[in-house]
This record gives C-alpha cells, structure tokens and sequence, in this order.
C-alpha cells in the first residue's frame, strides 16, 4: 500500500454575519481536522502545534492509544517453526529421492 498524503489550506479574508452562528463554528474542532495534521499562523509563518482531536499539540500524538497490542503465544510460534521445519526437510528429501530415481533410469 502506498502513503496517503493530506493537505487543506484554510483562508477566511471576509465574512459578514447575517445570522447567528455558535461560537464554536469557526473553531477548528469544527473543521474535523485529522489527527497529526501541522497547523500554522501564516500571519507570523510559524507551525504552531498539531490537531490532536481536542487541541493543538506542541508534538505528534500516538494514534495507537487505546489500541490493544496482541500477545505472542511463544510455544503456538515454536510449534509452528518445528513444522514448518519438519515439512521443509521432507520435501528436500523427497525432491532428492526424485532425482535420483530420475538419474537410475537412464543408467546402463
């Protein structure tokens, strides 16, 4: 799979209010920024932190919070290699046992 890359620029030079708008509309909880996304003062051009969600950030957030982390069962995993091995060898052997049938056939 390849990166996905994300970018929105968000330029408000006039807006004349005819009606009543939360005071929240043009916060940028409201504009569903995603997670990690740089934000920045272009009036003194300057990153000013990352979304997190909530708030900005002065670093990236971890986006695995909350996400639980498998276990590794070590003796399914050991068992698994042994096979793995076991089928490995058989083949070579049989392979091996092939070829040299092959060869006796053409012997005189």
């Amino acid at each position: 799979m390849g990166e996905v890359f994300f970018d929105r620029e968000v330029n408000i030079t006039l807006f004349k209010k005819t009606s009543s708008f939360p005071n929240n509309f043009f916060s940028l909880k409201q504009m569903n920024l995603p997670l990690n996304i740089p934000v920045s003062d272009l009036r003194i051009m300057k990153r000013v932190g990352y979304w997190d969600g909530e708030k900005l950030s002065p670093t990236l957030v971890s986006t695995l919070e909350g996400t639980k982390i498998p276990s590794v069962n070590f003796s399914i995993l050991c068992i698994l290699l042994i096979v793995s091995g076991i089928i490995l060898v058989s083949i070579s052997i049989i392979m091996k046992f092939r070829e040299k049938k092959k060869y006796e056939k053409f012997s005189y």
